[in-house]
């Protein structure tokens, strides 16, 4: 009689019933933080319960400790998310990588549980900035780096506007504005997270005057600037015996040091490598002309 009574409460029972309990926490998720605006994230899954025996209860729970100096900070799930009682609780404060624990107890008592990992890209960016001037028609080298960081490189940029450079994909980018230009830059970690810092470089822009355009009597001038394959040294007047034309590399080491006839003298590209450099012309009555030369 006993077994027969059991056999037939066993038959009678919901088949939902006595599937067992399980827990869905939801998928693992990136966090992108720019400090300016953090999107809010729901955690669990829909639903975040199934099996067991409905209506359920949820336990959200997270321990998270910070160390400042001497200092141990403790934090959590109460800290991160807007309720712990919740099936999807909104992480309303977001704080470096931490997992969230689900604990779902159904009707009759029985709990299971499951964790999702949240983790947080944190982007930052400064105010630095560099300023410079320079000819119309000249070019202006980026040398500072980024101003926008991140803890998960590696990063990839895109330098705003981009119309006037040489690559705006590149940190160390030639620009060539015809006006005015303020360069901003936007960081990507490698998690698809962004961040757009204010401008890092302000390149002012000065008209050519006559005088830069006619050389003065005696004069000299190096074209085009900056220039790939090769230039050339132009003279107003026929160079005088003993003229020579020198090439400083920025470290301060001779480059270039040739006899000039005539008032053309080209400058070849050869071994030159990527930079600026200075040019000097002399002659035995002193210093003819100077500048500087952009070799891209």
């Amino acid at each position: 009689m006993i077994r027969a009574f059991w056999i037939a409460l066993f038959m009678a029972l919901p088949f939902a019933t006595m599937a067992q309990c399980a827990a869905h926490a939801g998928q693992d998720t990136i966090v992108c933080n720019n400090w300016m605006y953090t999107p809010q994230i729901v955690l669990g899954g829909i639903p975040a319960a199934t099996g067991g025996t409905p209506p359920y209860s949820y336990a959200w729970s997270a321990e998270h400790s910070y160390t400042v100096g001497s200092n141990t900070y403790y934090f959590t799930a109460s800290d991160f998310l807007n309720d712990t009682t919740l099936s999807n609780p909104t992480l309303v404060d977001p704080f470096d990588e931490i997992y969230y624990k689900l604990t779902v107890t159904d009707a009759l008592g029985a709990q299971c549980q499951d964790s999702v990992f949240v983790r947080m890209a944190n982007l930052g960016t400064h105010l630095g900035y560099i300023s410079a001037t320079i000819l119309a028609g000249d070019s202006f080298q980026f040398f500072f780096g980024s101003n926008v960081s991140g803890d998960y490189e590696p990063f990839t940029y895109v330098w705003h506007p981009n119309e006037s450079l040489s690559d705006s994909t590149s940190l160390t980018a030639w620009a060539f504005p015809t006006e005015y230009t303020a360069y901003s830059l936007t960081g990507t970690d490698s998690y698809g997270c962004t961040a757009t810092a204010s401008p890092l470089y302000f390149i002012n822009v000065m008209p050519v005057s006559v005088s830069d355009v006619s050389l003065p009597a005696g004069g000299a001038m190096v074209r085009p600037v900056p220039f790939v394959a090769g230039g050339e040294l132009v003279l107003d007047l026929p160079a005088l015996p003993g003229t020579r034309f020198r090439l400083i590399r920025a470290d301060g080491c001779l480059a270039r040091d040739e006899p000039v006839t005539g008032t053309v003298h080209p400058i070849p590209r050869g071994d030159l490598a990527v930079g600026i450099y200075m040019w000097s012309l002399t002659s035995s009555t002193g210093a003819i002309g100077r500048g500087r030369l952009v070799v891209e």
